[in-house]
């Protein structure tokens, strides 16, 4: 992680990422590092609100499994994960 930024991580049976501050760039931004595949994503505050701001489904085509915010069961996948086996 940055110096000066400890940062904190976050896991799941489904996902392991780090995230930190990283002040680097023009103004403070989130690093967040997945630590499977060492992919690395900075989000800026309006990147960070859109996400706060989309419907809880529209990341659901991303997931490879159900998040459990409707009605279908936890642990089911989405459609979009079906579709794309």
């Amino acid at each position: 992680m940055p110096d000066g930024d400890p940062g904190f991580e976050l896991r799941s049976e489904f996902a392991h990422v780090s995230i930190s501050v990283d002040r680097d760039a023009n103004g403070p931004r989130l690093r967040v590092v997945d630590q499977r595949s060492g992919a690395v994503r900075y989000l800026d505050p309006l990147e960070v609100e859109c996400i706060v701001r989309m419907p809880t489904t529209a990341l659901d085509r991303y997931l490879p499994y159900e998040s459990g915010r409707d009605e279908r069961r936890r642990g089911e996948p989405c459609p979009a994960a079906r579709a794309r086996r």
